[in-house]
């Protein structure tokens, strides 16, 4: 089961992480998704470290969009761009499966 269509009004640009370089993090070419749901909310999360760190906003994406890294960047429909910090993946029937990414 998917995430319904009336829940995903939002469209976003996505910039995969591919590694680190001399520069800091090595990110891919741009990827539209379309069908996200955006909600820019504060709230804590963890990070990759365990350590807790604000999060600004959050991006829920269906199965079919694929894996975002960790470090990617994610451009918002309100204009901002954001970094992830954090990536679960929710499959809990009956609920829908989709992953959620939380941004700074």
């Amino acid at each position: 089961m998917k995430l319904p269509r009336i829940l995903t009004p939002h469209t976003v640009t996505v910039r995969n992480a591919e590694g680190t370089g001399a520069y800091g993090t090595v990110l891919g070419p741009d990827r539209t998704l379309e069908h996200v749901r955006v909600e820019e909310t504060t709230r804590l999360v963890r990070d990759r470290n365990g350590q807790e760190v604000v999060s600004s906003a959050r991006v829920f994406l269906r199965p079919e969009h694929g894996p975002v890294p960790l470090d990617s960047e994610v451009d918002l429909p309100s204009g901002r761009t954001a970094v992830v910090l954090a990536v679960a993946h929710h499959h809990t029937p009956p609920a829908p499966e989709h992953n959620e990414l939380s941004l700074t």
